[in-house]
């Protein structure tokens, strides 16, 4: 059974009116796309779609989406 398989992909989420989509970059390693509103990002490869990426490794998709979550409330990324 290979990686994928084992891990589905993470459903996008909103907060705050940014769309934010986890990704397991490595096994184990988890980082959020984020992006404003209905740009919706769906893989890593959209980021360069006027969003960000976290910049830090997780350890699961929801520790991910809350580094994510931090970085919105916290204005750095607007």
């Amino acid at each position: 059974m290979t990686r994928e398989a084992e891990t589905p992909p993470a459903a996008p989420l909103t907060h705050a009116g940014w769309t934010i989509a986890p990704f397991e970059r490595e096994p184990g390693r988890w980082r959020a796309v984020v992006h404003r509103g209905d740009a919706a990002a769906t893989s890593p490869a959209s980021a360069d779609l006027g969003g960000f990426t976290t910049s830090a490794d997780a350890e699961t998709a929801a520790d991910a989406v809350r580094l994510a979550q931090a970085a919105i409330d916290a204005g750095t990324a607007c």
